[in-house]
Parts: structure tokens; C-alpha cells; sequence
């Protein structure tokens, strides 16, 4: 459960977007009805039976000479998040205040500058109506936005917070960071559309559980989306409000996504951590790597079929401790450098999304237990749409650029994957593999059954027969610049015959 609740620091910080919401400025009660009526779109997404995302007790608003400055003043009292309904979770932040000054027109749009925020320096986590468990300090925090009430969201902003913690309500220490800096900016493009690009910077992440202890060095984000459509995406909300009460709270989440994720013409997003490090309670060995990276792309979302690309990149694995070995068979097997690329061409993804709308009706008021029969059918009929709808666009898988390096060995990958719903196992293709270094890797493996180590021995014997298995299949090249290079070309056939090299691995389904 703690380990679940790090993440309310973010999440919890992250509110300073939100509920800052000025408006234009003829009178504090005017602006007043505003923040008021911007506060209700924005929970009416969630659904008629689910309770607001955030909450308050009180609102007040002091025109511009009242409190003195520019600006209106703008406090909640009784400020709160329900970030899990499930769990009647709620995080108390208690007092807010900041300052809003008219910051002109952008077309016909009134902006406003959303200045001066004050926090409280506690906030408690709760759960089912219990005492708090949890205590989030936010440190010391700087926010400064530019806020649209036409588009209910923040055109420009930059946040930063340094020492921030989660802790027990004994103070437990659970999650620390030294430096948290996000930035956000709109730019306006054709047609009322904007490009968007936020960054996200952590630095000296340490997050603690009952037995595991983890280290960051940092934490980068990236998010462009080109070409975005605020007005679209503003009248999610707002048809949501004015829908009918029989409107059930699952759909609102599902047509949320649905229109969110189809209302830009593309989008990119890169997150990266550096120097982890993670270790169990008691435990000698660490496991450290350099750094991992996530990339996703998607393209081409104006047209009847999509592009997506998934990238997972990781550097300098490696298990430390007083006591490891730095060779033998699974040092040379561990790999140091990797990475995971996956294009998926014409993915319909307009159909893919509204195929999964349907469900969410389903699921109303049924019991769906992980594993239970009920969830398992839904998976299953969700499935076989999902399936048919990929194989009717001719949805293509490919993973070249794929590749594992250890170091003695190295695989890379080439081709990919066609969907197809008549083949036996729902696909048909080739991949090409390429592995440098079998040689020595079946050296070694044959020298480790000599291991006084039994375990050394046992894993040695089985990665014997394995290394000899794929050598039965394999065909080499001996013209590579760094050593033999032995290649397994794989295909699957659409009746389900499995072949390496031309060498029958499994025969042709059955078929039915």
C-alpha cells in the first residue's frame, strides 16, 4: 500500500493546475460563479454517482483594492482530493489561496495570471473513512500559470518544488525528492488549434516500502502534441453535464478517453530514469542501471488508420553486492544494454476506442473479480473485436530495431508481424534474428558445469541444451567484422506452421 501511495506526491502537487481558475474581473461575485461553474464541468466527467476529483468546503474571492494588489484573491477552505472513490481515498490539503490578474485576450478567450500561491505545509491521507495514514509535505513550492475559463485549463505554466516528502503519519520516511520542476506551454497553430509541449524534471528521488529501498538520481519528461484541439476537448465535460441522469458513471470515463486520445493530429512523449538503484531490506546484492527510457509516438490520427510506436531502452544493468561474481555464465548473460521497438502500422484506432465503449455498459453492477469468469469472458469478447478490427485494417507489428546486448553476446532483431484473424495463432510474418557471440556463450556454459556451485551447475545444464538447440537451427556467417554471426530466420505461417530456417518447428494446426 505505501508503495502505492508515493505517487499521491505528484499527483497531489499537481492540483496547483487545477484548481487554479480565475476569470474575467468585473466583480469578485462574478468571478466567484466562474470558479464555481469551472469547478463543476470539471467533475462532471467523472460521472453523476462519482464524487468531485476535488473538493472544498468554502470559496471566497476579494476584487482587485480589497486585499490590496491587482489581482483578485482567490482562497478554498477545506480543500480536497478523492483521488479513488473505490477506497473513499481522500487527501486533505485544507487552506489554498492565490492570486488572479487579468492577463488580456487571445482571440475571443479571456486569460488570466494565476500568481502567488500559498499551500499548507501538510497534507493527510485517509482511507475508508479512517484516521490518516499518510502525511505529504510538498516543501517549498513556486507555481505561475496562464488559465483559460473557455478552455478549463492552464495555455502556460511552470511549477517547482524542492524538498518534498510522503511519510507516515509517524514519520516514517516513504518517498523523497530534492527538486521538482514542470513547465507547460500552449502555442497557438491554425483553426484555434495549439502545440503543446510540457517537460517534467525530478532530481534525487528516494522512495521507500515495507522491504524495498530505491534510489533515482532523476526523472525527464517530455510531452509534445501538435495541433491540438481545445474546444473539443473542453466539450467533453460539457456535454457530460448536460447529459441525461440516466447517464451512468462508467461511461463518462470511457467517452473521456475515447475523445482525448483522438483529438490531436499526433503526439509524442519521452520519459527517462537515470541512475536507479534498488535494494531489498537485508539484502547484499543492489540492482543498479545507468538509465531507462520510454518513448511513445502516434501519427497519422486524422486518417481511417494510425501509426503507433513504442520504444523501451535500458543501459547499464547490473547486480552489485560484496559477494558477486563479475564473471562466470551469468555475468555474460546479463544484459548491460537493451532495447524494445515496436511499430504498429494501420492500427484503427478510432474503431478501437469505440469498440471499448460498448463494455463499459457491461460492466455496470457485475462482480468482475480478477480472474473470475465474468472479467475473463469480457477480456475474451473485447479480444476477438479488437483482433478482427486490427486484422479487417491490415495492422502490421514490427520490431526491427529490437536488440539485447550482453557482454559476451549480442541479438538484434528484423521484421515483424502481420494480424490476422483466419491465421491459426492470429498472426503470420517473419522475424529475423541475429546473435553474435554463441560461440562463446556454449564455451562457457559447458565451463560452468564444472562449477563448484550446484545452482552454477544446475543453470549451466540447462543453458547447454538450450545454446545446443538453437546451434542445431541456426545458420551462420562467418564474414561478420566481429566474429561469427548466426542467424535464425522465423516464420509463422497463417495455418499455424512454425519454422526455423526452413526447418519445421511446429506443424500446421488443426484445422476446425
Amino acid at each position: 500500500m505505501r508503495s502505492s501511495q508515493t505517487g499521491l506526491l505528484g499527483v497531489g502537487l499537481a492540483i496547483a493546475c487545477l484548481f487554479a481558475t480565475p476569470a474575467p474581473a468585473l466583480e469578485a461575485g462574478q468571478l466567484r460563479g466562474k470558479i464555481e461553474e469551472a469547478f463543476k464541468l470539471i467533475h462532471a466527467a467523472r460521472g453523476p454517482e462519482a464524487p468531485p476529483l476535488l473538493a472544498y468546503d468554502g470559496l471566497e474571492v476579494e476584487g482587485p483594492g480589497e486585499g490590496g494588489g491587482e489581482g483578485f484573491k482567490v482562497t478554498l477552505t477545506g480543500l480536497r482530493m478523492i483521488p479513488d472513490p473505490t477506497k473513499a481515498a481522500r487527501l486533505d490539503i485544507g487552506r489554498a489561496s492565490f492570486t488572479m490578474t487579468p492577463a488580456g485576450r487571445r482571440g475571443g478567450d479571456e486569460l488570466f495570471r494565476v500568481s502567488d500561491l500559498s499551500l499548507p505545509p501538510r497534507w493527510l491521507y485517509s482511507e475508508d473513512g479512517q484516521t490518516p495514514s499518510h502525511v505529504v509535505k510538498p516543501g517549498l513550492l513556486a507555481f505561475e500559470g496562464l488559465w483559460s475559463f473557455a478552455y478549463l485549463r492552464l495555455m502556460e505554466g511552470s511549477f517547482s518544488a524542492s524538498g518534498a516528502a510522503v511519510e507516515t503519519v509517524a514519520g516514517e520516511p516513504l518517498a523523497g525528492f530534492e527538486t521538482i520542476l514542470g513547465d507547460l506551454a500552449s502555442r497557438p497553430a491554425e483553426k484555434e488549434r495549439y502545440d503543446i509541449d510540457a517537460r517534467l524534471q525530478v532530481k534525487g528521488v528516494t522512495l521507500r516500502d515495507d522491504d524495498l529501498r530505491v534510489s533515482l538520481g532523476g526523472i525527464d519528461g517530455k510531452v509534445e502534441v501538435p495541433d491540438h484541439d481545445p474546444t473539443a476537448v473542453v466539450a467533453v465535460p460539457r456535454r457530460a453535464d448536460e447529459a441525461s441522469p440516466e447517464r451512468t458513471a462508467e461511461e463518462a470515463p470511457t467517452s473521456l478517453v475515447t475523445d482525448l486520445l483522438t483529438l490531436s493530429q499526433g503526439g509524442r512523449m519521452t520519459f527517462e530514469l537515470r541512475d536507479f538503484r534498488g535494494l531489498r531490506e537485508g539484502a547484499q546484492e543492489a540492482l543498479e542501471i545507468d538509465s531507462i527510457s520510454l518513448g511513445y509516438a502516434v501519427s497519422d490520427l486524422e486518417e481511417s488508420v494510425a501509426k503507433l510506436d513504442l520504444a523501451l531502452a535500458q543501459t547499464g544493468l547490473r547486480i552489485t553486492g560484496p559477494d558477486r561474481k563479475d564473471e562466470g555464465l551469468a555475468a555474460a548473460l546479463m544484459p548491460a544494454d537493451g532495447s524494445a521497438v515496436l511499430s504498429l502500422e494501420r492500427i484503427p484506432l478510432r474503431t478501437l476506442l469505440a469498440l471499448l465503449e460498448p463494455l463499459a455498459e457491461k460492466v455496470e453492477g457485475e462482480d468482475l473479480t480478477l480472474g473470475g469468469p465474468k472479467s475473463e469472458r469480457l477480456a475474451a469478447e473485447a479480444g476477438e473485436k479488437l483482433i478482427g478490427a486490427m486484422s479487417a485494417a491490415g495492422t502490421t507489428l514490427d520490431l526491427s530495431g529490437t536488440r539485447l546486448a550482453a557482454p559476451d553476446a549480442e541479438v538484434a532483431l528484423k521484421g515483424g508481424l502481420v494480424i490476422d484473424v483466419g491465421a491459426a495463432f492470429g498472426v503470420r510474418g517473419t522475424v529475423l534474428a541475429e546473435v553474435g557471440g554463441f560461440d562463446a556463450l556454449l564455451e562457457l556454459a559447458q565451463q560452468s558445469l564444472a562449477d563448484p556451485d550446484q545452482k552454477i551447475r544446475d543453470n549451466a545444464r540447462g543453458a547447454v541444451a538450450m545454446l545446443a538447440l538453437l546451434k542445431a537451427f541456426a545458420e551462420r556467417d562467418e564474414s561478420g567484422a566481429e566474429g561469427p554471426v548466426d542467424r535464425f530466420l522465423v516464420k509463422v505461417e497463417p495455418d499455424g506452421a512454425l519454422s526455423v530456417n526452413d526447418k519445421l518447428l511446429l506443424p500446421p494446426q488443426p484445422s476446425h
